[in-house]
């Protein structure tokens, strides 16, 4: 009598923990999901990248299975009573959902490790088979697979009165026993993950010695290192799950050992929810891995969608109109010789900047928070000294003009606000031969990328005399 009425306590704290370890991994899973979808597709340097493609649709994926996993549990807070253990239509619908995207998820992973083994393979015809139409092939066939094996559910799945939704077929027991559950959803997806990235991590080590652009050689070992991340995580966070799931199917359950069912039903609820975890927590563990990462995450939330949340409550529109001047090209004779230039103007331009920034400095303190804060966050010379960096990394491996003008690009457009604020910048530049911004107070934030800019032209025009 006594052990009933414990098992029955551990029932109940079973149920409390299952239900606010599911709204906590909800949150927390929407919104690092939403973030990783919204970074990836943002920024312009993921798109058309294989792993980037992985990434969104593991994501879309995860929200999908937390909105499957607790859905029901929501439904039951208010109807009363638990709908997946008293309708066989919820049964089946909640655990084909689960297994669908639960599998589709895994295979994600293994595509994306495996895609990553190919794009840093030192062999340039695996590098080639590495795209983003093999990405859409195999999300393809994952997606067909996990959809056709969790269309079994409805088949194999019952209620019993006193037990719930369950399998109890004893054949389909002995394949979650011994085949799904350890080896198609654990061991198969662990090895072939865990392989592939160690690969890929020697891949990347030996990647330098490969005449590369330095923007493909960073995006390689970024995207390494949060893959391996990726699945050192679902290696700690799945494992005990599977220890504990086994041990459950195993579990004979009789009159005399209620303690013991309620006990391995708490475990199992504990783990299950590390299990889950392993779908929530991508975004946290990438933002704490990866230094670049979390410069792409600021520049999304803080330069663009919180600008653009500001936006809709200031009254006066923030977007910058695109002057309708066509631009001019300076003379060749300013832009010849463009590797001699741009390493003469590295010089004289830090020169420049020091004494800018030493007489202007009370001036952007009595201005900037007041005007350019609203709308912008003032760059300051370790902008411009980054920006210094990219380009000398990118000369070190001897990159062409072309990789070089892309290159500071895309560090320009991420710094200034986007595409059209630098084409308007460009344009001014060009047509007004300005040397700072103290006549155009909506550009004055980016002054000290006025060297950059000036730079940027000048490769432009020594790239078009070239040609």
């Amino acid at each position: 009598m006594e052990q009933l009425i414990l098992a029955q306590q551990i029932l109940f704290i079973t149920d409390k923990y299952k239900f606010y370890a599911g709204i906590f991994n909800l949150i927390v899973g929407l919104i690092g999901n939403i973030g990783i979808i919204l970074v990836f597709t943002t920024l312009r340097l993921f798109r058309g990248n294989q792993s980037a493609f992985y990434f969104i649709t593991e994501s879309i994926s995860d929200i999908g299975l937390f909105l499957a996993l607790n859905i029901p549990r929501f439904a039951g807070r208010i109807l009363g009573y638990d709908p997946v253990q008293t309708s066989i239509v919820w049964c089946k619908i909640q655990n084909m959902a689960l297994q669908a995207c639960a599998l589709y998820s895994l295979f994600t992973i293994c595509f994306l490790s495996f895609d990553q083994y190919l794009s840093t393979n030192v062999r340039p015809s695996w590098r080639q088979k590495s795209t983003l139409k093999l990405a859409h092939v195999l999300t393809s066939v994952g997606m067909c697979f996990a959809l056709l094996h969790s269309s079994t559910v409805f088949i194999i799945y019952e209620i019993q009165s006193s037990l719930g939704c369950n399998v109890y077929n004893p054949i389909a027991k002995n394949y979650y026993s011994f085949f799904y559950l350890p080896i198609l959803a654990n061991i198969l997806p662990l090895a072939f993950t865990v392989t592939s990235s160690l690969l890929a991590y020697r891949n990347v080590r030996r990647i330098v010695r490969l005449q590369l652009p330095v923007i493909r050689r960073r995006l390689d070992r970024q995207m390494t290192t949060i893959i391996l991340v990726r699945v050192i995580v679902m290696v700690v966070l799945g494992f005990p799950y599977i220890i504990i799931s086994q041990y459950a199917m195993r579990l004979n359950i009789t009159e005399n050992n209620y303690l013991e069912i309620a006990i391995v039903s708490l475990l199992s609820a504990i783990f299950a929810s590390l299990l889950h975890a392993n779908f929530t927590v991508n975004f946290y563990v990438f933002l704490i891995v990866s230094s670049r990462f979390r410069r792409q995450t600021k520049t999304i939330l803080v330069k663009k969608c919180w600008r653009s949340i500001k936006s809709c409550f200031n009254q006066r529109p923030t977007t910058i109109r695109m002057n309708q001047i066509s631009p001019e090209t300076p003379p060749p004779s300013v832009c010849h010789n463009g590797e001699v230039f741009l390493s003469k103007l590295f010089q004289s331009y830090t020169i420049y900047l020091n004494h800018y920034f030493k007489f202007h400095h009370i001036h952007y303190s009595a201005t900037c928070y007041t005007s350019l804060t609203l709308s912008m966050t003032m760059l300051t010379i370790n902008d411009y000294l980054d920006g210094l960096h990219c380009l000398h990394e990118a000369q070190k491996v001897n990159a062409t003009t072309e990789e070089i003008i892309f290159k500071l690009r895309l560090y320009l457009e991420d710094k200034v606000g986007d595409q059209h604020i630098l084409n308007t910048i460009l344009t001014l530049i060009k047509t007004e031969n300005i040397i700072d911004f103290s006549n155009y107070k909506k550009f004055e934030y980016c002054t000290s990328l006025l060297p950059l800019f000036m730079i940027f032209i000048c490769l432009e025009n020594s790239f078009i005399e070239q040609k």
